[in-house]
């Protein structure tokens, strides 16, 4: 009791879809942390219930951290439960928790996509959120949260004019059914393993991309025929389906 906890930190095997998207393998993208990427972790059985933590990494290529450090003077610490279950959300910017509840999450109205120079533009991470439960961890263990993805990525290709023209792309709308909040802030509840999201009143049924060249700050401009293939994440919710209770939607 007292002793800050010590954290292990991977992206679970299969989990594909944040921090980093690595090159496409056998149909899926791996996931890589970024240096001093920041998780925020709470445990209702432990005495200080919340901590926020940033990751370090040794190489660019890593889907584990080599180590959690502290934000601030203390972490999470042990109660005098035998055991205590962990939840965490990544990442942790403007995030807030409360017992199993994570507030906060915010989708942009906007995302931006960098312009590389590759068929694939980068997305944007901050969008991609990701969660973790770690249950029964006995009293003074090492805690190894597992993540896995709780926005799901749509993927899709813009391809240039047919003739010999070329095009600049300003901004792509992707707009869903009102009862559907692409963007805005969520709410999600990990109790017990369960995901369930809730969206707030700012939330919006619309979301943006705009791809932009950092180099050059120019937007991006696709010539004949030349494809770009964009991404963007939203968090999946309960569906409203006529005559059916809602339930959750894990579209990744």
């Amino acid at each position: 009791p007292g002793q800050n906890v010590q954290f292990g930190v991977s992206i679970n095997k299969g989990s594909q879809t944040r921090t980093v998207y690595g090159g496409k393998e056998n149909n899926a993208f791996p996931i890589y942390w970024v240096q001093d990427d920041q998780v925020i972790v709470t445990s209702p059985e432990c005495d200080r219930k919340t901590g926020t933590y940033s990751v370090a990494v040794d190489s660019e290529e890593q889907s584990y951290a080599t180590e959690l450090k502290m934000v601030g003077d203390a972490g999470v610490q042990w109660g005098k439960e035998p055991k205590a279950n962990f939840y965490s959300i990544y990442p942790a910017a403007g995030v807030t928790a409360n017992g199993t509840t994570f507030s906060g999450l915010e989708i942009p109205l906007t995302q931006y996509s960098i312009v590389d120079g590759t068929s694939i533009l980068k997305p944007d991470m901050n969008a991609c959120f990701m969660s973790a439960y770690t249950p029964g961890v006995n009293n003074g263990s090492v805690v190894n949260l597992g993540y896995k993805p709780l926005s799901t990525a749509i993927r899709f290709t813009l391809v240039g004019p047919t003739t010999n023209k070329s095009v600049t792309i300003q901004n792509v709308q992707i707009a869903a059914s009102p009862d559907v909040k692409l963007s805005g802030e969520f709410t999600v509840d990990l109790a017990g393993g369960s995901r369930v999201v809730r969206t707030s009143e700012n939330a919006s049924n619309v979301a943006n991309i705009r791809a932009y060249d950092p180099n050059t700050g120019g937007l991006l401009t696709l010539g004949q025929n030349e494809k770009k293939e964009f991404c963007m994440f939203v968090i999946p919710q309960e569906a409203q389906v006529p005559g059916r209770r809602s339930r959750y939607v894990p579209l990744y």
